[in-house]
């Protein structure tokens, strides 16, 4: 009689903290995946979490965890304006000054 290999249990492995972390709702990277992420260096990374530019958690007080907000939130936090608002701003200086 042919046994099916399916009814044998795994043994019992228990998620890495990346595991555990990328299972919520945002994604969570280490360090050489942050500085893929952002297409800038390792390197770079390490200086922006040296100047607190970006949010970081060290669970076990020696890897680093970068959540993609934290990322995303850097990426965008020194966006250019559109003509469109440098105009409204503009207008509205203008505006304030002459009363």
């Amino acid at each position: 009689m042919k046994y099916n290999n399916e009814h044998k249990s795994k043994p019992n492995v228990r998620p890495t903290m990346e595991e555990r972390l990328n299972s919520s709702r945002s994604k969570i990277f280490r360090v050489p995946e942050a500085a893929e992420y952002l297409g800038v260096s390792r390197s770079q990374i390490y200086k922006l979490t040296r100047e607190r530019l970006i949010n970081i958690s060290k669970p076990g007080g020696k890897i680093i965890y970068i959540s993609q907000e934290s990322l995303d939130a850097y990426a965008l936090s020194n966006g250019l304006k559109t003509v469109e608002q440098i105009g409204a701003e503009a207008s509205h200086y203008l505006s304030s000054r002459k009363s």
